[in-house]
């Protein structure tokens, strides 16, 4: 998701359009809380535009569910039996400090 599109609008956007987008936000908001957190931070920013959205943000909400319908089989297992050269080790930077603009 480009982080340019997500401005806020100036123009009105129609009641059917701002429902619609509404509904979208919600359904991946329930997703993102409880199932998949990888997706919070894209839906957590594309919701502070619900009162009046642009075409972009209706485009990047249907890209978060297309994503989310894509990866619907994926899941990850734990396990307590672990072996050695199957580790899987990873980190993140979660702070977001170098996002000036939030």
């Amino acid at each position: 998701m480009n982080a340019d599109y997500l401005i806020f609008y100036d123009s009105k956007t129609s009641s059917q359009q701002i429902y619609l987008y509404q509904q979208k936000i919600g359904s991946a908001l329930y997703t993102a809380t409880i199932i998949r957190s990888d997706v919070a931070k894209s839906v957590f920013k594309l919701s502070e535009f619900l009162q009046n959205s642009f075409p972009h943000h209706l485009a990047a909400i249907d890209q978060v569910i297309s994503y989310l319908y894509g990866i619907k089989i994926l899941a990850i297992q734990y396990s307590a039996k672990t072996f050695e050269q199957h580790v899987f080790i990873c980190a993140s930077d979660a702070a977001f400090g170098d996002d000036i603009t939030t």
